[in-house]
């Protein structure tokens, strides 16, 4: 039986990664296990999907039910908060940093003795931004935080091979409910549309697919950030 954590999971990226999880030809010996605040996109998956509420800006994160050994961890909070550096405060900083990295840290040290278990080559999976490679003004919240992300991962991965592989996805503007306030104006998600070589924004799908793979089917990448991007970082 493999096991996979997933903070959030109920909708956007997180739900895709499980549905392409789940379209494996026989996955009866998974369970992912999601904790998020809502489970209403996941009722179709019972069985294969143990759901626990969980707000991760107040509750703890409690391991007393987890499975002894853990095959994979994802990480999915995040924030979008474009705004002029000199409008921003360092207490801006602290809690951007704080959803997207702090709380995560948080998590993971007391998944690492069951991950450290698995016999399957563990994989751990973070999420960064294309804004690390390819700068962009108001995104400087973003970049503080998604870029202490990709150095983490590329350390952890050194730190905790063999045993377990660390790897991070650095999207560009993807069409999740996180996104909403730029795809829900014609203005700004045109201008991002133009941005990319493939003339598109990014779909859960196309993030989906990847996590699906890096946790079930790879085996020799750690330490990677993987631009999936439409081409906007080359």
């Amino acid at each position: 039986m493999k096991n996979f954590i997933f903070i959030g999971g109920s909708y956007g990226i997180g739900l895709s990664s499980i549905n392409h999880i789940m379209s494996k030809k026989d996955q009866s010996d998974i369970k992912i296990h999601v904790y998020s605040r809502s489970s209403d996109n996941l009722n179709s998956l019972e069985g294969n999907v143990i759901h626990t509420p969980f707000d991760i800006s107040k509750d703890e994160f409690d391991t007393t039910h987890l499975p002894e050994t853990v095959d994979g961890f994802v990480y999915l909070p995040g924030s979008i908060k474009l705004k002029p550096f000199h409008t921003l405060k360092p207490e801006d900083f602290m809690e951007d940093y704080k959803i997207n990295f702090l709380n995560m840290v948080s998590i993971l040290k007391k998944l690492i003795p069951s991950l450290k278990k698995s016999p399957n080559l563990p994989c751990v999976v973070l999420f960064s931004s294309v804004v690390i490679k390819k700068g962009m003004p108001f995104h400087s919240l973003v970049a503080a935080s998604k870029g202490a992300i990709e150095g983490f991962v590329k350390n952890m991965a050194v730190e905790y091979a063999p045993k377990i592989r660390f790897n991070c996805i650095a999207p560009s503007l993807t069409n999740t409910p996180l996104a909403k306030s730029i795809t829900s104006n014609p203005k700004m998600l045109e201008t991002s549309i133009s941005k990319h070589p493939l003339k598109r924004i990014g779909e859960p799908e196309d993030i989906g697919k990847l996590v699906s793979y890096l946790l079930l089917e790879d085996s020799f990448m750690t330490g990677q950030i993987f631009h999936t991007d439409g081409g906007m970082s080359v």
